[in-house]
């Protein structure tokens, strides 16, 4: 696999539903360079939650391949993946409500995400919401 920042080959992903096996993801193929931006979109139930989660650490892969900045995830024990989620990720459950405290603002919101990572990230936060439009939040 090249040195993608997120690299997926191969990707399947199969859940049980009651007697029956859904097969989410079949054969994923997908590689993000750094810096690039990319949008998943689909249907309901094409998936979009499945790969997310196995990007995020969440779920492991029925089979395939999943690596994201060096580190692969289908080789990852569950804590080397809490400690990717602490570490490496931001991740957000996709109910916002439950993922944000309503009294803080956008650049409190991250700031407060990075008091328990590793290392100093200081103004990083601002930095991260001006990329993405949110500095004024």
């Amino acid at each position: 696999m090249s040195e993608s920042l997120v690299g997926c080959e191969g990707l399947v992903y199969i859940y049980k539903a009651r007697t029956l096996e859904v097969v989410a993801l079949q054969g994923l193929d997908l590689h993000v360079e750094r810096g690039e931006m990319v949008a998943i979109a689909g249907r309901s139930g094409s998936g979009k939650t499945t790969l997310m989660n196995i990007l995020a650490g969440v779920d492991v892969p029925t089979a395939g391949k999943a690596v994201v900045a060096g580190h692969d995830l289908t080789r990852m024990s569950e804590r080397e993946r809490d400690l990717y989620r602490h570490q490496t990720v931001g991740y957000l459950l996709q109910r916002s409500q439950a993922n944000v405290v309503p009294e803080l603002t956008a650049l409190e919101s991250v700031e407060l995400a990075t008091l328990t990572g590793p290392g100093a990230r200081g103004g990083r936060a601002g930095k991260l919401l001006d990329r993405l439009g949110l500095g004024d939040r």
